[in-house]
């Protein structure tokens, strides 16, 4: 409180408004009219940044970490939540999976920035708890290929959307395909995504725990990324495209419409497998040919900043001819109130 410079509290559960006379001792101040709802929205330790109103008749509550806004109105006597923040998470359209009956969260957008975060529901603290890798992996987790492996407990990502949110700044797409080992705690750069599945224009993709299954028009691409293989369907008769929500079980696929009577369609992987014709790898590892032109460059620039170095050391030394080092040695034999004067100079 700026004017009786003493600190204030607000019980939420008896509504009571408590002020700080001396310290540790609190006296109630009155009671404070307190949204039943309000408890509900809060963690359990409180952290705020308030601002009093120009009349000091209002006071406004911000809530770290939680983008609520809260109005204590003194005339009133009342507290209410202002804001109208429901989507204040940071994963929206996150890769979500179970993992040895755990549910685990990895990546998505909000917040106005990509994450690439990979966090767990630790049901022993009722909380979220996040896994901190030995060494970093792809700077965006969202959209694109993103499907967690129970064969090999590992989590393939790739062809994320990346974004900056600069003015003028457009999206753009991460090539690159990576895995992230759980065992190992460690991300891996496998290679760089075909460029053929990156060009299908208006792609959806689904992961079925083996295949990433990515439908264009008249095209179904099976992506395995375990055996980095891709194998594509083509058929002029169907389009494969379509429903806004898909749903992967088992060896089947099913697409809804969001209206009360849209069709439903069903795909069999198992059959589109046995249409379909290998197209080549899902991924293609860095070439090593890049690998050894780097450690060349690395060379190169290593013995360029050493003749650099000893060039400049060289440039540094001072060297003199023979009437320069006459001249000095004159100078040097004098005594300390002694001088040359410029006929002895002109004659040396």
């Amino acid at each position: 409180d700026p004017n009786l410079k003493q600190r204030a509290r607000i019980d939420l559960i008896t509504g009571e408004l408590l002020k700080e006379s001396t310290p540790g001792n609190w006296r109630v101040h009155g009671t404070i009219k307190v949204d039943p709802g309000i408890v509900l929205h809060l963690p359990p330790t409180v952290s705020n940044h308030y601002f009093f109103s120009p009349d000091s008749q209002k006071l406004i509550f911000t809530l770290a970490g939680t983008g609520q806004v809260f109005e204590l109105n003194f005339l009133s006597k009342t507290l209410k939540r202002i804001d109208q923040t429901f989507y204040s998470g940071y994963n929206f359209g996150a890769d979500v999976f179970e993992r040895n009956a755990q549910i685990y969260s990895v990546g998505g957008v909000g917040f106005w920035t990509y994450s690439r975060a990979i966090t767990y529901f630790d049901k022993n603290t009722a909380e979220w708890q996040a896994i901190r890798p030995k060494n970093f992996g792809p700077e965006s987790i969202f959209d694109g290929y993103q499907g967690y492996s129970k064969l090999t407990d590992k989590f393939y990502t790739g062809g994320s959307e990346e974004g900056k949110y600069l003015e003028n700044n457009p999206l753009s797409i991460d090539v690159n395909c990576y895995v992230y080992d759980f065992k190992t705690n460690e991300w891996t750069l496998l290679g760089e995504i075909n460029a053929e599945l990156l060009e299908q224009q208006n792609s959806e993709i689904i992961w079925n725990g083996n295949y990433f299954v990515q439908f264009s028009r008249e095209k179904v691409y099976l992506i395995d990324p375990v055996k980095n293989a891709v194998f594509v369907y083509k058929s002029n008769k169907e389009q494969f495209q379509g429903g806004e929500y898909r749903y992967a079980l088992g060896d089947e696929i099913y697409c809804y419409w969001n209206r009360d009577n849209g069709p439903i369609v069903k795909l069999s992987i198992r059959e589109i497998e046995s249409k379909a014709i290998y197209l080549g790898p899902f991924y293609s590892p860095p070439s090593k040919w890049l690998y050894y032109a780097g450690i060349g460059f690395g060379f190169l620039a290593i013995l360029g900043l050493f003749y650099f170095l000893k060039r400049s050391k060289e440039a540094k030394m001072l060297t003199f001819d023979l009437q320069e080092k006459l001249l000095l040695k004159s100078l040097m034999d004098l005594t300390a109130d002694s001088f040359l004067s410029t006929v002895e100079v002109n004659e040396i």
